[in-house]
């Protein structure tokens, strides 16, 4: 597989997805699967051992990939874990993942991956993130599949994906807790706002780690690929159905329009979702000199953001709706020092998800002087530049020439080096 470019990767998930299906699908269309099993064992994990054959299915070769986990001496269906129950949770498995020394892309995404999971399975469950388990098997098995797809996507250069309808199945599945309708609460979960169907086919299609890793990295969901397609892989599943190919496929191609702005290390970063506190009060007796002050003030006592917006209160009085927007840990100094600083008796909140890019900054030296830049990847890999306004307008009061002239001439300049650093 040519590196330095930039590749769309398309599922189509016409059998549904599992972890080991990606990997599969992936190395099929190229990835190395020796390449593979060294950055792997950085993850210092034993008890696995990986396998990868081929194998027909409905007649269509494809590449089977296993992680074949090697059970402790006794106990090998157990209910009861001795010693292991509580298994591997999100910060010991997050851990682990960071230490592994992967490139900064593989460790985020992994990452988010696991923490969609841990979130599901904490909704479902009815318990915080941070208190779900993973088993102590399964965790292994999870953490090679979510990390080995990341680490194959990195391989084959791709930027961008998107995914088809996912097939899910129908029935009911044996769980460790009972019996429970297809897809599982878990993958029903993490399928919201992603289009499924069941099929004609009984069982389980889509397992929990696959709609972890798919929902989390795929930008669109679409029936067929939107570029030119070059290479394609099948990955099978478990299951050999008769007349049915239980394969994912994935289709692979260079991405259009990509410009020299790009930064492999991150390219096509995973918007991280957070959550976030926004305070809000409704002041109409507070003058607007004291309203500024009361900016200044929350923004130096950590809010992440402040604004005012305009509105009309009742005895026609012109009023001002102030908003805030912080971290759930700073929240209570904020409520305190809005209390303090405004005229309000009362003050909503409510907690709100948001996502943000990943973001940088960088230094750039002009002939008027150095200016700051900030610099987000998205998730196409392209980048989204600012230059730092402060910076600018010192420039444009030490040249005298005007704001939007020196905007431009630090972007043009900031598009130049680029391009010599890709050279």
């Amino acid at each position: 597989m040519q590196t330095g470019r930039v590749f769309h990767l398309h599922f189509d998930a016409f059998a549904g997805v599992s972890g080991d299906m990606i990997i599969g699908a992936l190395l099929d269309a190229g990835g190395s699967f020796d390449r593979l099993c060294t950055d792997l064992a950085k993850l210092r994990l034993d008890g696995y051992e990986l396998q990868l054959r081929r194998v027909k299915r409905a007649a269509i070769d494809c590449a089977k990939f296993d992680v074949v986990l090697k059970a402790p001496a006794s106990h090998h269906h157990h209910s009861h874990e001795p010693k292991t129950a509580h298994g591997r949770g999100l910060a010991e498995i997050t851990a682990i993942i960071t230490a592994a020394g992967l490139s900064e892309r593989v460790t985020t995404q992994s990452i988010a991956i696991f923490r969609r999971l841990a979130e599901v399975e904490g909704h479902v469950h009815g318990l915080p993130p941070e208190a779900v388990h993973f088993h102590e098997v399964g965790a292994v098995d999870a953490i090679v599949d979510i990390v080995g797809a990341c680490l194959c996507l990195e391989q084959l250069g791709v930027a961008r994906l998107t995914a088809s309808p996912l097939r899910v199945g129908f029935g009911l599945i044996a769980c460790a807790h009972g019996r429970y309708p297809i897809p599982a609460p878990g993958t029903a979960e993490l399928l919201r706002g992603v289009p499924f169907y069941a099929g004609d086919l009984e069982g389980e299609f889509t397992t929990p780690t696959g709609a972890a890793i798919l929902t989390t990295l795929c930008a669109a969901y679409t029936r067929t690929p939107d570029f030119t397609v070059t290479h394609t892989g099948y990955g099978a599943g478990d299951r050999d159905i008769p007349g049915f190919p239980n394969a994912l496929r994935v289709f692979l191609g260079p991405a259009p329009n990509v410009t020299t702005q790009q930064h492999p290390a991150v390219a096509g970063a995973v918007p991280t979702c957070e959550t976030i506190a926004v305070l809000e009060a409704n002041l109409d007796d507070q003058s607007p000199q004291q309203l500024g002050y009361v900016m200044a003030r929350l923004l130096a006592e950590g809010a992440l953001d402040v604004f005012f917006t305009p509105i009309q209160m009742k005895k026609n009085r012109p009023a001002v709706a102030l908003t805030v927007l912080c971290r759930p840990a700073d929240e209570a100094r904020l409520v305190a020092a809005i209390f303090q600083e405004t005229t309000t008796l009362g003050l909503r909140r409510r907690m709100s998800d948001r996502y943000t890019l990943p973001r940088r900054e960088v230094h750039l030296t002009t002939a008027a002087g150095v200016v700051r830049l900030k610099s987000a990847t998205l998730p196409n890999g392209l980048e989204k530049v600012m230059p730092e306004y402060d910076d600018c307008c010192a420039l444009a009061e030490a040249t005298g020439k005007p704001l939007q002239v020196i905007y431009a001439e630090v972007l043009k300049a900031y598009e130049k080096q680029q391009s010599q650093n890709a050279e």
